[in-house]
């Protein structure tokens, strides 16, 4: 929200926001329209893929949060901390509900009051730093170290005060929970992301995980672009490319087609050079070697 402030002010040219200027609406309504359409193509992703896997609650796919439970049961056996995904579905799920859900009431009573002035008509929101205004203006919220928000009057949730909408937005206990579950689900989403695409599309499963991760819309079209892949064994995907880069020829472990190895031999296992019949022939000593005449050839 920060940034969309960010936004509108350098679309206006002005710290002074008009909520009746076309552009900010407009604006919330392509990002809507945009979070709808990265949440249908999600959700039709995993939908199909469950499916044609034969998970019996794929619908579940469709709903908020919970979606991440028929992620688990796609990666069936693949493990994490040596416990096959698919058995900590239930777990995962739960502590990644719960992250998004304290996240969101958090930014819910963060933003309300902001929601809420545009609401009951407020006309304007003026953004910048304190010395611009004056004291009429109502400092709403720091949203970070360089932005204000003032409005002309500040409508708080429930008929709390501003006092203790602070306190509880600032409790330790609050702030620790939100930290915890926050690392848990980066973590939970981190191994899954790169399981499943590991497990569906593992010729580029590096790549596409990594913009997964840091570039958050993007999953939801790789997830839509997988729904019809079949399920890959990733370590026979491995050993079938690396016998392929090791052997071009098609013949196990031997490019030249004869018994040792040798490119200078005949094919079918025949050799132009002798082989030693020991493998110490070559250093034994030599008055119980019987030396070769070079010249045997050439007699008479």
């Amino acid at each position: 929200m920060t940034d969309l402030f960010k936004a509108v002010v350098a679309i206006n040219s002005s710290s002074a926001i008009s909520l009746a200027n076309w552009q900010i609406w407009l604006t919330l309504g392509i990002v809507l329209a945009i979070n709808v359409a990265l949440y249908l193509l999600r959700s039709i992703g995993l939908y199909v893929l469950a499916k044609r896997q034969g998970i019996s609650k794929a619908y579940l796919a469709w709903i908020p949060c919970v979606w991440l439970y028929v992620v688990c049961k796609l990666l069936g056996n693949a493990r994490i901390f040596n416990q096959p995904v698919q058995s900590l579905a239930l777990i995962m799920t739960i502590a990644f509900s719960v992250a998004q859900v304290l996240t969101f009431v958090y930014n819910f009573l963060l933003y309300f009051p902001l929601l809420e002035y545009a609401l009951i008509g407020g006309e304007t929101l003026y953004v910048g730093t304190s010395a611009q205004f004056g004291g009429e203006l109502i400092r709403y919220m720091d949203l970070d170290s360089g932005l204000g928000v003032y409005v002309t009057k500040v409508i708080y949730p429930f008929g709390m005060s501003a006092s203790t909408l602070k306190t509880i937005l600032e409790n330790d206990i609050i702030e620790t929970a939100l930290v915890f579950f926050n690392l848990a689900s980066i973590f939970i989403t981190v191994s899954l992301y790169f399981s499943l695409f590991r497990k569906y599309w593992p010729q580029h499963y590096m790549l596409i995980s990594l913009l997964s991760i840091f570039i958050s819309w993007t999953f939801p079209i790789f997830v839509f672009a997988i729904r019809k892949k079949n399920p890959v064994d990733f370590s026979q995907y491995m050993r079938s490319r690396y016998g392929a880069y090791q052997n071009p020829y098609g013949r196990p472990y031997n490019p030249y087609g004869n018994q040792y190895g040798n490119p200078y031999g005949a094919q079918g296992g025949q050799s132009a050079h002798r082989e030693p019949e020991s493998p110490f022939e070559d250093f034994e000593d030599k008055k119980n070697k019987k030396t070769k005449d070079p010249f045997e050839e050439f007699d008479n």
